[in-house]
């Protein structure tokens, strides 16, 4: 649902399996933002983001966590993990946009 939502909005987007293809993908090109799924095969979104930061550090793109986990404890895991902002699914088109504009303005602010 997600990935048409954000075509429809005019955004190209690449949708990945699982944590070891974010990070193949963000070896091969810059993405303003990842809208992170947090349970991935493999390597999940934690471990993903916590890598991204690692490597990236200040050029990382901005993280959105997406997932099924709504307790306070999931937010704050993906917060410390380095997310910038959290979504619970189902994704509300609300959440989304408020997700987007609060990157759109920390872009802003560091430019």
């Amino acid at each position: 649902m997600a990935e048409k939502l954000f075509q429809k909005l005019g955004y190209k987007i690449e949708v990945v399996p699982n944590g070891y293809e974010v990070l193949n993908w963000l070896q091969q090109q810059f993405y303003d933002v990842i809208f992170m799924d947090i349970q991935m095969p493999g390597l999940d979104g934690i471990e993903a983001t916590e890598e991204i930061y690692h490597l990236w550090a200040e050029s990382r793109p901005y993280i959105i966590a997406m997932t099924a986990n709504a307790i306070e404890r999931d937010r704050a895991n993906c917060l410390a993990a380095g997310m910038d902002h959290y979504i619970s699914k189902p994704v509300k088109v609300e959440a989304l946009f408020q997700a987007i504009q609060l990157m759109e303005e920390r872009r802003y602010r560091n430019s």
